[in-house]
């Protein structure tokens, strides 16, 4: 076996669409986001296991860091808190559009610490 594909997917939320995933594969290029056949959010990695001897273990760690953040993304999309958040900051200088959030851009900080 040369490489592994990492995949999880995520079923329950109404409100995620394309365009919250197009904002996800801007910022985590290392990863694949896309709605499966029945509109559930899905994630993916791919894994080359060629050259990794020591810790083969530490990229299966960061996939799974990276999922639990996915569905924190995700638990925001529908609970509409990125739309909240674009619309409802009292800082001019500081508050995002919907647009920049779809897109990836600038994300709360909450988000980019999970």
């Amino acid at each position: 076996m040369s490489s592994l594909q990492l995949r999880a997917g995520f079923s329950g939320f109404g409100r995620v669409e394309s365009r919250h995933l197009l904002g996800w594969r801007r910022r985590y290029h290392f990863t694949k986001s896309y709605l499966d056949a029945k509109n559930d959010p899905v994630i993916e990695s791919y894994l080359c296991l060629e050259g990794i001897t020591s810790r083969p273990s530490r990229p299966l760690c960061v996939f799974s860091a990276t999922s639990l953040r996915f569905f924190s993304y995700l638990r925001m999309i529908d609970s509409s808190l990125v739309e909240k958040f674009a619309s409802h900051s009292t800082h001019p200088e500081t508050s995002l559009t919907t647009k920049q959030l779809a897109s990836g851009q600038d994300l709360p900080d909450p988000f980019l610490t999970l």
